[in-house]
């Protein structure tokens, strides 16, 4: 994926997203999946609480990292 396209394929979402919409901006994946990744700090992010807040920044470099390997 270029990254030109990585950057722009999010433009519908806000700025910060929780768990559930994480799913679905990577191609909707589990929610397990999702905690993994949080967990071993693949994405980074923000935990309030027992909520997980990740910002949409954070998303993008995750997945431009993961187009590069």
């Amino acid at each position: 994926i270029k990254n030109y396209q990585i950057d722009n394929m999010f433009q519908e979402y806000p700025d910060v997203v929780n768990v559930k919409v994480l799913c679905e901006m990577l191609g909707g994946i589990s929610i397990k999946s999702v905690y993994k990744l949080l967990n071993q700090n693949k994405i980074d992010h923000l935990k309030i609480g027992r909520s997980f807040l990740i910002p949409k920044y954070h998303v993008i470099q995750y997945l431009k990292n993961e187009s590069n390997v």
